[in-house]
């Protein structure tokens, strides 16, 4: 709708409550000053269009994807659901009472809704962008009711501060909490308070005070697992509910507890610990294990491989040229470091040239990049260091063997932008001040191996350790008959920018991908699908500019390096987006990995209190996983490389 056509609807709505009044006239002449004689003239017809009474049914079955409930509105049966119910109350009045044309059109659904429903089978493969968004596990607040909730499937009516009525159904109760699933097309807010009223359960059990409504704060919104149009809301009762103990009491009495009682905790459980193993198992990050400073283990995988052979020669550990005493001490301080290295082979000997940013002065930094980037041993890595006390406990019954840290190293290295590590070069470069960091190898004691699916006590706790020191957001996309989607997301915490930019909203417990997305980051997630991606995976960097548009508002700017394909180009987006707003880089490590259900703890999958159908159904949609990402925050990284930290 053009503008002209925005603010003629305005003056159309305006018009409606004075139609058949003898104000009508001078409040059109009064609105319509501006207006030429034609567009006065479709104002009149259009309200007396919307304004002549309707006599056609009202039967949306079959056009929208909710429920729809029979009613009987002006002395007709009609079929509308939730959304069309609440939007006929808060506008009969402004139609005086009286089903118009206006209106009957107003309740009907749109037609790219129509359309949609229509098309859904046929979409073509790809990423569909409505399904960007997904629920998110996050490691940091994993943890078990104190209450058991027994499952009541009863139908509830829902009642929002804004006077929009809302039809439901628990999906299971416990003395202070329920679960409701309801339409997502609501505003729920998690914070809110609500009234639920327990129709069916009154009606069954007798305690009639149930119909009344009880009041519940949301403190959860999750997306459904098996429709978009829907949500579960987590409620807490603001006070105890008498008649909802009794009820609970009756029943732990009447049927098996194991069989009456299944939350959703422990599906969520068991899912974030199969999402925390699969993503150990497919980092390509390399953890290091310490007692105090002496390097005791080291955890590998197909995925991390790679940066353990760099510092490897097949007969001697040199993990001493990276780790040395010198720099734990400054990775101590600092907490994370950025090292930059390169080999040099003088005779048969190796020598590494290695030096952390905060080990040199920006002039050397530059003329280690200028000598090194070009190097095919050219390598980028960021140390984080963790304290082992500082993790959340395992639940696994073994000693940590005293151990106290974990470093993690990650292999920030991009080979196609090696170019801009040499944007500041050094004419008649002095090789000589980078003797101090150059270093023949030596033997240090050996370190112990573990493989990431190793199965006993001491490596469950070694992962579990991993897990919880990584800081990278994770995502995971099945792929069914006809578009990819995305899963879930497993996350440190919701405290790093990055994570804070993917939220959808304070509503509801998903991340996004949608900020981020780009058309090259379709094209990486379309070739692996083809089998066109790398066996090992494939890397690409995203530049993001959040810029402060006024009145709270931001526009998210992204580019990558087909968009920016100077060194300049991308020094200078970098520039503007500081100066503008915000800047953050993020490295997208895009790879193949096994079904979730690989991962499902099989003693914990047998417990779950499901009926056959729904866990088939579960088990299906994991099997559908086959691609995971990692998305990591490199922003101090780049800001280095350019020379703007």
């Amino acid at each position: 709708m053009s503008q002209s056509s925005v603010e003629v609807e305005k003056k159309i709505e305006s018009l409606l409550p004075y139609f058949n009044t003898g104000a009508f006239g001078a409040e059109l002449e009064k609105l319509s000053t501006d207006l030429d004689t034609p567009t006065k003239f479709f104002i009149r017809s259009e309200i007396s269009r919307r304004m002549k009474p309707c006599d056609r049914e009202i039967d949306l079955r079959g056009k929208v994807p909710g429920d729809v409930r029979k009613y009987k509105l002006h002395g007709k049966i009609c079929w509308v659901d939730d959304l069309a119910l609440n939007h006929y109350r808060k506008r009969i009045k402004l139609y005086k009472g009286h089903l118009t044309l206006g209106l009957w059109e107003e309740l009907q659904p749109p037609e790219c809704e129509l359309k949609r429903l229509k098309d859904k089978k046929g979409r073509s493969n790809g990423l569909n962008k409505d399904q960007l968004a997904a629920h998110y596990f996050e490691n940091s607040t994993l943890f078990r009711r104190s209450e058991t909730r027994y499952k009541v499937f009863s139908l509830v009516t829902v009642l929002l501060d804004d006077g929009s009525i809302v039809h439901g159904k628990t999906l299971d109760l416990s003395p202070s909490g329920i679960r409701v699933k309801a339409a997502s097309a609501f505003s729920f807010r998690v914070g809110n308070t609500i009234t639920v009223r327990f129709t069916q359960l009154a009606e069954e059990s007798g305690y009639t005070q149930l119909a009344e409504g009880i009041k519940y704060q949301i403190i959860r919104i999750k997306k459904d697992m098996h429709c978009e149009h829907f949500i579960e809301i987590g409620l807490k009762a603001e006070t105890q509910i008498p008649a909802i103990n009794d009820i609970l009491a009756q029943r732990s009495r009447q049927i098996d507890k194991k069989l009456s009682t299944q939350s959703d905790h422990e599906l969520d459980a068991i899912q974030h610990a199969g999402m925390q193993l699969s993503v150990v198992n497919g980092s390509a990050a390399l953890p290091i294990f310490l007692e105090q400073s002496v390097i005791r283990y080291a955890m590998l995988n197909s995925k991390n491989k790679h940066i353990w052979d760099y510092w490897h020669d097949g007969e001697q550990h040199m993990l001493n040229q990276l780790l040395s005493p010198e720099r734990l001490s400054l990775l101590a301080k600092h907490q994370s470091l950025h090292v930059f290295t390169y080999t040099q082979t003088k005779g048969t000997t190796k020598y590494f040239v290695t030096a952390s940013s905060q080990e040199v002065s920006p002039d050397l930094h530059a003329l280690l990049c200028q000598l090194g980037a070009s190097s095919p041993t050219w390598r980028v890595f960021r140390l984080d260091l963790n304290s082992l006390a500082q993790l959340p406990p395992s639940n696994t019954n073994t000693d940590r063997d005293k151990l106290s840290h974990i470093i993690t190293i990650h292999d920030l290295t991009f080979s196609v932008l090696a170019d801009d590590y040499r944007c500041k070069r050094t004419t008649n470069p002095d090789t000589s001040q980078l003797s101090p960091f150059t270093r023949k190898p030596t033997r240090i004691d050996d370190i112990e191996l573990i493989e990431t699916d190793v199965q006993s006590p001491f490596a469950a706790l070694l992962r579990h350790y991993f897990a919880h020191s990584l800081t990278s957001a994770h995502y995971f996309l099945q792929k069914s008959s006809t578009e990819l989607t995305v899963y879930g997301f497993l996350i440190s915490s919701l405290a790093p920018l990055l994570n804070q930019i993917l939220k959808v909203n304070d509503q509801t417990e998903s991340l996004t991908l949608k900020p981020i997305f780009h058309r090259h980051f379709y094209e990486l997630m379309k070739n692996m699908m083809t089998k066109k991606g790398s066996l090992s995976g494939v890397n690409d960097e995203l530049y993001v500019a959040i810029l402060e548009q006024g009145n709270g508002q931001n526009r998210v700017v992204i580019r990558c390096k087909t968009d920016l394909k100077t060194t300049e180009e991308r020094a200078n987006f970098v520039k503007l987006a500081k100066r503008n707003g915000a800047f953050i880089a993020v490295r997208n490590h895009l790879y193949h990995t096994p079904s979730l259900f690989t991962f499902m703890d099989r003693n914990l999958w047998g417990k779950l209190q499901l009926n056959a159908s729904k866990k088939r159904g579960l088990q299906h949609s994991l099997e559908q996983v086959c691609l995971a990402g990692t998305l990591t925050d490199i922003t101090e990284e780049v800001l280095i490389r350019f020379n703007l930290h």
